[in-house]
């Protein structure tokens, strides 16, 4: 690739790392959402964009769904095995139900994570920690949520396995 390729492509993922649909409304709202949660201001450089994942430059809705599929995959064995209806069909209202029938389908496929059941309001902070647990540091501030949850955590390979599976998915629906 040569320099000028280099440096397009390096502009386009910073421009999709700092632009957020709906025009300049929406970017002071996201920045706004971003100080509220305690999110630091992004630090990112040159140097750290190659490493951004693609899913990272996805619009914020798109990257909600991603973080709502990372939730339900995270807590797999306990949607599995639950015959609670009233905590699926709070899940299904958050999530929808295209997502959460996906979710168990997919699960059992999948390596079991240290997860437990989360009430249906934690599924998006929820996923938005565990998607900024894959990315590397400098870069985690892009992200629309903080959350420091201390009985948050799943072992890396688990981790990637679960987004990337929830990254799958996405990119076919």
């Amino acid at each position: 690739m040569r320099a000028s390729e280099q440096r397009a492509t390096l502009a386009a993922i910073g421009n999709d790392l700092v632009a957020v649909e709906g025009g300049p409304g929406e970017r002071r709202a996201a920045l706004l959402l971003r100080h509220l949660g305690g999110c630091d201001d992004p630090v990112a450089c040159f140097t750290d964009l190659p490493s951004a994942p693609p899913w990272l430059r996805l619009p914020a809705a798109a990257q909600r769904r991603l973080a709502l599929r990372v939730a339900l995959l995270w807590m797999g064995d306990a949607l599995a095995g639950s015959i609670d209806g009233a905590w699926l069909g709070g899940l299904a209202e958050v999530a929808g139900e295209d997502l959460l029938d996906w979710a168990i389908a997919t699960s059992p496929g999948l390596p079991a994570a240290p997860a437990r059941r989360l009430a249906p309001d934690a599924l998006e902070i929820y996923g938005f920690s565990l998607l900024r647990e894959q990315l590397p540091m400098p870069l985690r501030g892009y992200l629309p949520w903080r959350a420091d949850h201390l009985a948050l955590s799943c072992p890396r390979e688990t981790l990637d396995a679960l987004v990337g599976a929830a990254v799958d998915a996405a990119m076919r629906a």
